[in-house]
Order: structure tokens, then C-alpha cells, then sequence
């Protein structure tokens, strides 16, 4: 009887502490948020932001990066975790990849898109942050769970459009 006590006991416990480490785990999500609505506010100058990219770490290798193209063609990368290129760069978007890109969230329609797409009780996802501004057109979308196909296809689009832009070294991280 004392064992079956000291058990619960240990199970409300442990769970307990299970729960306060998840609440941990999603408060820290908000910081990026603000983040993001510091890149995106809504604009016209040509040094404006554009677009903000980013993924949020995991529990296991996922990549993690934040990409900023601003209206005048400017981009800067900034790999963190689990990329090929770790630490800061800028690099220049032409104004026919500029057009590209308009053309594509053209494509999707991105500002019907839901503004959240998310589980709370799943915890062992990464965020993904896509935002987009065109005058004071501004949207963006906080993807983690169940997010719609379109979305991820311009995922892949950014992500294989990163790995053909040029960039310059500003501060290189050495891998660990």
C-alpha cells in the first residue's frame, strides 16, 4: 500500500514537472514573434523589409536560420543551427528574383492564409515564421503544426532559393 502511495506520489510529481517544463518550452516562443514584428513593419522605403524567414530549433537536428530580404534587394542570412552555413551573411537580390518572389506569394495568395497554424500539445516541432510586406499589405504566419501544402511548397522555394543565392561572409560561425 505505501509503495502504490509513494508511486502516485512520484507520478503526480514527475507529471507535474512535465507540465512546467512544456510551459517553459512555450513561453519562450514570443520573443521570436517579437522578433519578427520588428523586421516587418509595414513600409515603402526601398530598406524596408521585404520578407522574413526563420526557423526555430527542435529537440533534434532541425535547421535553424533566419533569412531578411528587404525591398531594395538586400538580403542577410543568418544560419544558427543544423545548416550548411553557420553565422552571419548579406548577400543582393536582383530585381528579376525580387519580381520572382512577388510573383510566387502572388501565386499562393499568401495574405488569405490563417495567421497561426499550430498544436499546443505537441512540443517537438520548430517554428517557422514567414512574413511579407508590400506597402502596408503586411502578413504573417506563424506555422508549426498542420500548416497548408502551399505554404510548405514555398518553404522548399525560399530554402532552395537561399542555397542559390551568393553571399558574403559578415561573421562565420565554426561548426560543433
Amino acid at each position: 500500500m505505501k509503495k502504490t502511495i509513494a508511486l502516485a506520489c512520484l507520478s503526480f510529481f514527475l507529471l507535474g514537472f512535465g507540465c512546467k517544463k512544456n510551459k517553459t518550452l512555450n513561453e519562450s516562443q514570443p520573443a521570436i514573434t517579437t522578433q519578427a514584428s520588428s523586421y516587418l513593419i509595414p513600409a515603402e522605403q526601398s530598406d524596408d523589409t521585404l520578407l522574413w524567414y526563420s526557423k526555430t530549433p527542435c529537440f533534434g537536428a532541425c535547421p535553424t536560420f533566419s533569412f531578411l530580404i528587404k525591398m531594395n534587394g538586400e538580403v542577410t542570412y543568418h544560419g544558427k543551427q543544423h545548416v550548411a552555413n553557420l553565422g552571419e551573411f548579406k548577400g543582393t537580390w536582383t530585381k528579376n528574383q525580387l519580381v520572382e518572389l512577388e510573383e510566387e506569394m502572388k501565386k499562393i495568395d499568401f495574405y488569405h492564409f490563417q495567421k497561426l497554424y499550430d498544436d499546443a500539445k505537441i512540443t517537438d516541432l520548430p517554428y517557422m515564421y514567414i512574413g511579407y510586406t508590400k506597402g502596408n499589405n503586411l502578413h504573417k504566419i506563424k506555422c508549426r503544426y498542420q500548416y497548408p501544402s502551399e505554404i510548405k511548397a514555398l518553404s522548399q522555394w525560399l530554402d532552395e532559393k537561399i542555397l542559390s543565392t551568393t553571399f558574403n561572409n559578415i561573421e562565420k560561425t565554426e561548426k560543433r
